[in-house]
């Protein structure tokens, strides 16, 4: 009985032993979520056309696909809208505006939203109320997580051509907190943006009471409330590529384009156009090595993506730009950044299912190219609210 008692002792020891071993190598060597959205954590999205990539979008205004991001509608499905969209819907509380709770006075009633096709982020997932005077209320509901905190409170602004943009003021825990604006900046976006008012004292499950509604142009309109949504992080993305521009254009423009948002996170995509200009590969090599060396001066800690250019019609093929995609590597080994290479992911498939003109993504293409840099660089990531990264939703979505 002792013997038989050692015997299988020392089995379920070995047991346990390979149980445990198997846990610490599955979680030590399974992909790692590369961010952790606290308040204040920053987020560049950044490199050339191929980073907005505002092409085959219809849209109420012109699109400027060889300027900077910020200069085209905010809401366009390109893989870095999807994923600045995907880091706001994962931050903690996180709920879209057509799904949060309201109440209002008699006489603000919802309104469609009046942005247009990619005009607006998160699909047009907003909530839009009309106010017709000064004393009007709008509360948000259950704003508050599980304990006391501070929200923030997600709207989207107007341009200065909108007349019914509103002004008003914000009240939590019976307190007047903040008067904010919803006219925004022409240079941005052409004034139509997700502007984020932080900061809110909130109690647990608490609400937050707009007041004092008037429109900004105090004209005797209506004014537009316009709610993106609300959350309990605080995180800041911001897409700043420049259409056309090469590696070294990008570090020209580096403290426009990056450095004054000292990132948490970073990612380039960079070198189709060091590619079609003939830049030469050891060029290319020095100005993405500095780049990376400039941002982590601003912030050691710093994580940062690496994104190759996509197949092109003139250089199809891995064999192509192998020198320039070789450079990459070498420079994201040395330095610890994450690479995704498209060369990897599309050169293998039919240019027609993927590409919209020579090297610029289609709508389908885009939906490819965020499903890999989100498997790449956050897969553990949870998206709140029942927001869709889906560029085709984003095409199709019937209007709300």
């Amino acid at each position: 009985m002792r013997k038989s008692s050692v015997f299988y002792g020392g089995i379920i020891s070995l047991l346990v032993a390979v149980i445990v071993a198997a846990w610490w190598y599955k979680n030590s060597t399974a992909p790692e979520s590369d961010f952790k959205l606290e308040d204040g954590y920053s987020v560049v999205i950044t490199g050339d056309s191929l980073s907005f990539n505002s092409f085959e979008f219809d849209s109420f205004e012109p699109l400027a696909p060889a300027d900077y991001a910020y200069k085209n509608p905010y809401g366009l499905a390109s893989w870095g809208h999807m994923t600045r969209d995907t880091l706001y819907s994962s931050a903690d509380g996180f709920r879209l505006g057509d799904t949060l709770s309201y109440e209002v006075t008699k006489g603000v009633t919802p309104h469609r939203n009046v942005n247009g096709l990619y005009g607006s982020p998160f699909n047009g997932r907003m909530r839009t109320y009309l106010v017709p005077n000064k004393d009007s209320v709008i509360t948000i509901k259950g704003v508050g997580g599980d304990y006391p905190g501070v929200a923030r409170l997600m709207f989207f602004t107007g341009a200065s051509d909108f007349t019914n943009i509103a002004k008003f003021d914000i009240y939590s825990n019976g307190v007047y907190q903040r008067t904010v604006s919803l006219k925004g900046d022409d240079n941005f976006y052409r004034g139509r943006y997700q502007l984020n008012v932080d900061g809110i004292p909130v109690e647990a499950g608490g609400s937050v009471v707009i007041k004092n509604i008037v429109p900004a142009s105090n004209d005797g309109s209506p004014a537009a409330v316009q709610i993106v949504g609300v959350s309990l992080t605080q995180p800041s993305v911001h897409m700043t590529g420049h259409g056309m521009w090469t590696s070294q254009q990008v570090l020209d423009d580096f403290d426009n384009m990056v450095g004054q948002y000292k990132p948490d996170l970073v990612f380039y995509q960079i070198g189709a156009n060091d590619i079609g200009l003939n830049i030469p590969v050891a060029t290319f090599k020095a100005n993405l090595e500095l780049f990376v060396q400039k941002v982590r001066a601003l912030k050691p800690s710093a994580k940062i993506v690496l994104i190759t250019a996509t197949p092109s019609k003139y250089h199809p093929n891995r064999t192509d730009a192998a020198g320039y995609l070789n450079a990459a590597q070498q420079v994201s080994q040395q330095y610890d950044c994450k690479l995704v290479d498209l060369y990897e992911l599309l050169s293998g498939l039919d240019p027609a299912k993927w590409r919209h003109d020579d090297v610029h993504a289609s709508i389908e293409g885009g939906q490819l190219i965020y499903d890999e840099i989100r498997k790449k660089a956050f897969p553990g990531v949870k998206l709140g609210s029942g927001y869709k990264p889906d560029a085709r939703y984003q095409v199709d979505r019937e209007p709300r």
